[in-house]
């Protein structure tokens, strides 16, 4: 009884809180006829579900953002488990990864980066270097020991470059399509065009190349909807300018000392096989690559269930290590 009264009084709180943010995102303009406002409701939405399911919803100033964070407390004995998300995602879409890996963590993270989700917009410039050092300064300010950090696309980035400066504060990686390998101008001509989404059907052709499999048409208009209004609500010229400029270096990859494994989809479709290539050399030796039938861009989009399993496992493999080398 009185877990189920705290629970309602955390529902209550939420939505009093997300209907005043909701009001001062939205302004004056009906969220029917804007993206921006349906994106918002979104993740307002997912927040909600979240906390009812005992997910703590809370904020990080680093300096150059107010992130939104998720954190919840797990009932396993695994080490922290943070899941970073890419490009003109949120930690919503990692909802169900999060829920389903309390069973097997101490705690399980899922962090907005700026600009993305329920956080605050950028203070300045959206470069790889800011929003690198912005994130750097939230998981110094959240983790209490050494974590798995699971990132996919620009997380997959974000969590390598936090490993190279920060390797005593991370268990293993796991990341799925990282960003972070250099590109050619083809290349970065191609994904400023896709990420552009002019128009509502670029937007849907977005959502069909990161996905494995056909979606729904309901459910593909949705997301591109989503999409296409948080793309035009970040500065993506200057994250891209930026790019290359902040590329992950051979040496930097060879010296990670912690477990590493890269799940690269059989059917990815928006980066290319390059930058697979490029990691495939340049990771340590006891790094693992897995090419994985059933997952395209975003696997965590495609079968959760099976990427928690396989974040679970590493989870496991890396909090034994931990624990021999304490001993």
């Amino acid at each position: 009884m009185i877990a189920t009264r705290s629970r309602a009084r955390a529902m209550l709180r939420v939505a009093r809180d997300d209907r005043a943010t909701a009001r001062e995102d939205l302004g004056t303009t009906h969220p029917a006829c804007d993206g921006a406002g349906w994106m918002r409701l979104a993740d307002h939405a997912a927040r909600l579900a979240l906390v009812t399911a005992g997910v703590r919803s809370r904020w990080i100033d680093s300096g150059q953002a107010r992130h939104h964070v998720y954190d919840a407390r797990g009932r396993g004995s695994s080490p922290t488990i943070v899941l970073l998300h890419g490009l003109a995602d949120s930690a919503a879409s990692h909802a169900r990864l999060l829920l389903r890996l309390r069973g097997q963590a101490r705690r399980v993270i899922a962090i907005d980066a700026a600009g993305h989700g329920l956080s605050g917009r950028p203070r300045g410039a959206y470069t790889v270097d800011h929003h690198v050092e912005s994130i750097t300064q939230v998981l110094d300010q959240l983790l209490d020991e050494p974590a798995l950090l699971a990132g996919n696309s620009l997380g997959g980035a974000t969590a390598l470059h936090y490993a190279i400066t920060r390797p005593a504060r991370v268990a293993a990686l796991f990341l799925t399509s990282p960003a972070g390998a250099p590109s050619d101008e083809l290349t970065r001509a191609d994904l400023r065009d896709a990420f552009a989404m002019r128009r509502h059907a670029d937007a849907r052709a977005f959502v069909t190349r990161v996905h494995h499999g056909e979606l729904a048409a309901l459910r593909a208009c949705a997301l591109a909807a989503l999409l296409r209004a948080r793309t035009r609500a970040l500065a993506l010229d200057e994250l891209f300018d930026s790019a290359d400029q902040r590329a992950l270096e051979p040496a930097e990859l060879r010296a990670l000392a912690m477990p590493v494994v890269l799940i690269w989809g059989r059917s990815e479709r928006l980066l290319p096989r390059a930058h697979l290539e490029y990691f495939r050399r340049h990771l340590p030796r006891h790094a693992v690559v897995i090419e994985a039938d059933g997952f395209g861009h975003c696997p965590h989009l495609d079968d959760a269930p099976r990427v928690a399993d396989l974040i679970a496992d590493l989870a496991a493999a890396s909090g034994r290590e931990i624990t021999s080398t304490d001993r």
